[in-house]
C-alpha cells in the first residue's frame, strides 16, 4: 500500500488546538435560505462519500467553522483566540482534478466541497511514530478501509485521533451572478443527524475565505 499526500487543499486558516469544545455555535440562521441551497447541502451530504477523499490524512480545521445556534439558553463562551473549540477535519471535493488544478482562477460551477469534522481525542505521548505522517507499511495496514489516517500532531508536540463525528461543513458553487451568495459561493452546515443548519453567504465562512488565494479556495497547511 502506498501512501500519498496531495497538496492542494481547502480551509487552511490555522492556529493553535487549544479548547476542543464543539457546542460552541456561531450566531448564524436558516431563516431566509434558498430551499433550492438547503437541497443542495443534503444530496451533497447523501453523496459526498462516493467521491473519495480528497485527501488521507487528518488536519486541524479553522477556528471559526462554528455551527450555527438551536433555540435555548446556553452558558457564554469566550471569543478568545486561545478559547476558540477546534476539531479534526478531512476533506471531499466533487470535483478533485479542478480543485487540485492551481491554474484554474475559478472553480467550475456545480464543484461542493466537503469537511467532515471530529472530536479530537488526545493519545498517550508517543503513540505515533517520529516518521508520522509518514507512516510504514505496517502501520499503514491498521488505517480505515479507505486509508484515510486519523491523527494529527500539533506544535506542541500532542498527538490526537479523530473520534466522535461532528458536524459538516460545505462550500456550494454556484453562479458568481447568484444573489446573496459569496462570488457564487454558497457555504452550509449540517448537523450529526443530517439537518442543515445554515446555507448561505455565512458572515464567519466569508471573513475566512476572502482571504483565499484562488476563489476562495485556500492551500493545504503542512502536516
Amino acid at each position: 500500500m502506498k501512501f500519498f499526500l496531495l497538496l492542494p487543499f481547502l480551509f487552511a486558516c490555522a492556529s493553535k488546538p487549544d479548547d476542543r469544545d464543539l457546542d460552541y455555535r456561531e450566531p448564524e440562521a436558516l431563516h431566509g435560505a434558498d430551499p433550492a441551497w438547503i437541497a443542495a447541502a443534503q444530496d451533497s451530504r447523501g453523496h459526498y462519500t462516493q467521491w473519495g477523499r480528497f485527501d488521507e490524512a487528518a488536519r486541524w480545521s479553522p477556528e471559526r467553522c462554528w455551527m450555527p445556534p438551536t433555540d435555548h439558553a446556553r452558558l457564554s463562551a469566550s471569543r478568545d483566540a486561545s478559547t476558540h473549540g477546534r476539531k479534526l477535519y478531512s476533506l471531499y471535493a466533487k470535483d478533485p482534478a479542478a480543485y487540485a488544478d492551481e491554474t484554474l482562477e475559478e472553480a467550475p460551477i456545480g464543484q461542493v466541497l466537503v469537511k467532515e469534522s471530529f472530536h479530537p481525542e488526545q493519545l498517550p505521548a508517543g503513540t505515533l511514530p517520529k516518521s508520522f505522517p509518514f507512516l510504514s507499511f505496517e502501520a499503514q495496514e491498521e488505517l480505515t478501509d479507505d486509508h484515510w489516517m486519523p491523527y494529527a500532531r500539533d506544535d506542541a508536540g500532542r498527538e490526537f485521533k479523530a473520534g466522535a463525528r461532528g458536524p459538516l461543513f460545505l462550500m456550494m458553487k454556484f453562479a458568481a451572478s447568484t444573489p446573496d451568495t459569496d462570488q457564487g459561493w454558497v457555504y452550509a452546515t449540517l448537523d450529526t443527524q443530517g439537518a442543515v443548519t445554515a446555507a448561505g453567504a455565512i458572515a464567519s465562512c466569508i471573513e475566512c475565505h476572502e482571504e483565499a488565494p484562488r476563489d476562495r479556495q485556500f492551500g493545504l497547511p503542512p502536516l
